[in-house]
């Protein structure tokens, strides 16, 4: 597909690959970030952003981010995942944050769910932060929240994870039109005392729409029995 760049005359330093498919930048520092945010790719281009410490350029990469959706707004499929890094701080993690696009249009395709129907990311970005929560508001703010039906999050935050229920659910709560979530990790059952809790403000619960709910690798903990109760109507595999 043709896509169309501004006139490089008029950004100084940005570079055009105008027939890349493919960009995999990793890097032990912000060193990939600066690099992402001189290039500007096509829409149909694979990009694959990551590094391995807290990042010092977060402004950067929402930057960075900004110009690289203004082509590519498509996004059906959203993959989260908070892991500790491999270096830096042990408070810190890494938040891993994919975008999809479905292969069709219906919600199921020859009785196939939602989940078998995305193709591969076409976003994919790891960054290392010290504060993974606020990072992830950030980024979802500037994503079309609204589009957005088949939501994964993984979650392995270790002994010093601070997060709760109501902070979850404040997070994820732009997402109001999720029906298929998957729920992956030791850490994810927080996720499922979200799912029990209400708004203190405005009528909107955590994923009205939600028709089926996987998970997997998950502790049995009195979390994730509640949410097996709230959400009987609901297929759980």
């Amino acid at each position: 597909p043709e896509t169309r760049f501004p006139d490089n005359t008029s950004t100084p330093g940005m570079l055009f690959p105008e027939h890349i498919r493919k960009l995999v930048i990793d890097s032990k520092n912000d060193t990939c970030w600066h690099l992402w945010s001189l290039l500007r790719v096509p829409a149909f281009a694979h990009v694959t952003i990551l590094d391995t410490r807290p990042t010092r350029v977060q402004p950067l990469i929402l930057s960075a981010l900004d110009a690289h959706l203004a082509h590519r707004p498509d996004a059906d499929v959203l993959n989260l995942s908070f892991l500790p890094t491999e270096e830096g701080p042990r408070d810190a993690r890494r938040l891993g944050f994919q975008l999809c696009t479905l292969e069709t249009s219906n919600d199921k395709r020859e009785g196939v769910s939602l989940r078998a129907a995305y193709s591969a990311p076409w976003l994919d970005l790891g960054i290392g932060s010290s504060n993974p929560y606020r990072l992830c508001e950030l980024l979802l703010a500037r994503i079309p929240v609204g589009r957005i039906r088949v939501l994964q999050i993984t979650m392995q935050m270790g002994p010093d994870n601070e997060w709760d229920g109501e902070g979850v659910l404040y997070l994820l709560l732009p997402l109001q039109s999720v029906k298929f979530l998957r729920l992956i990790g030791s850490d994810a059952g927080i996720v499922c005392a979200a799912l029990g809790m209400k708004p203190r403000e405005g009528p909107n619960i955590l994923f009205p729409l939600l028709t089926e709910l996987r998970c997997d690798q998950m502790y049995p903990t009195k979390l994730v029995r509640t949410a097996a109760t709230l959400l009987s109507p609901i297929h759980i595999a």
